[in-house]
């Protein structure tokens, strides 16, 4: 195990000559003691000092506390972890490769952390659990969704802004595919999934998050809106997209979905009540046909 007063006097400069964002997060005083000038640069500041005042905790979901806690014991044996990590500079989220070993600074123990960018085949290849893809579509799954949720509310406190949580499901997904008998039905539901979840991310907008949750359903985190109407315009374009036809082996496909909605702060407060209540509405959307979309109030 490192401590700070191990490194010869040169070693902030050596590192501040990288081009990867390097820092060191204090674990007991939940906050950044050191970074390089590529991290001042990816936390978007003016310099180091400023990165060392940067509020961490306001921005840190639950889902992040714990995983820190999860560290602690490995990277004070003298352990380190490569891991996937969700970050917001300056609001923006940006997924990144990041090493991770354990450096005492005085008596507290710190993350070092090499940031690197995270690429598709490289997010499918973490076995952490906190970080898992779907290794079909590529989309994220459960843990990151939770913990993207906690931080766009956290967002919206202090913006004053809403957020959406959408849940859809494909209706009657067997009964679309059965006309295609060339194919092995996994293989078609695989190719309309993947046509489906990148019409998904073309309706989005930059900042946005879409997850696939099971075979045919997928959840949608919308941030940062400004009026209840911006969110009746998005799920327009999601309907309509989906209603154009899927082509597979020469056979238009016709698909449909059922969507349910929920809205902070509106519909609740907490990450759990609005993916529970965003379900329930898409049953709600299911129970009255194919292709219906129900808000949850």
């Amino acid at each position: 195990m490192n401590t700070l007063s191990q490194f010869n006097s040169s070693w902030a400069d050596v590192l501040n000559r990288l081009q990867t964002p390097i820092w060191i997060f204090d674990l007991g005083q939940r906050c950044i003691y050191w970074g390089n000038t590529a991290a001042v640069d990816f936390w978007g500041v003016s310099d180091e000092l400023t990165l060392q005042e940067h509020d961490m905790l306001s921005g840190m979901s639950q889902a992040m506390r714990q995983r820190l806690e999860h560290y602690q014991p490995i990277l004070a044996q003298g352990d380190a972890i490569t891991d996937t990590w969700l970050f917001y500079p300056n609001g923006q989220p940006r997924n990144m490769l990041c090493a991770c070993s354990g450096v005492y600074i005085g008596e507290s123990l710190g993350v070092l952390m090499e940031a690197y960018p995270a690429p598709a085949f490289a997010l499918q290849d973490i076995s952490h659990p906190q970080s898992p893809r779907d290794p079909l579509t590529d989309l994220p799954q459960q843990p990151l969704l939770d913990e993207f949720l906690e931080h766009s509310i956290a967002q919206a406190q202090r913006r004053g802004t809403l957020v959406s949580v959408l849940f859809l499901e494909v209706d009657d997904f067997s009964d679309a595919l059965a006309h295609i008998p060339r194919l092995e039905p996994q293989a078609m539901r695989d190719l309309v999934l993947c046509d489906l979840a990148k019409r998904l991310c073309q309706r989005v907008r930059k900042g946005d998050l879409v997850s696939r949750c099971s075979s045919g359903e997928f959840a949608l985190v919308i941030t940062d809106l400004r009026r209840m109407a911006d969110l009746d315009i998005l799920v327009e374009k999601i309907l309509e997209s989906v209603s154009e036809p899927f082509i597979l082996e020469g056979t238009v496909i016709q698909l449909s979905l059922s969507m349910g909605s929920s809205l902070y702060p509106r519909d609740g407060g907490e990450r759990d009540i609005l993916l529970s209540r965003a379900y329930a509405a898409m049953y709600r959307a299911k129970a009255v046909g194919a292709g219906a979309y129900r808000p949850y109030f």
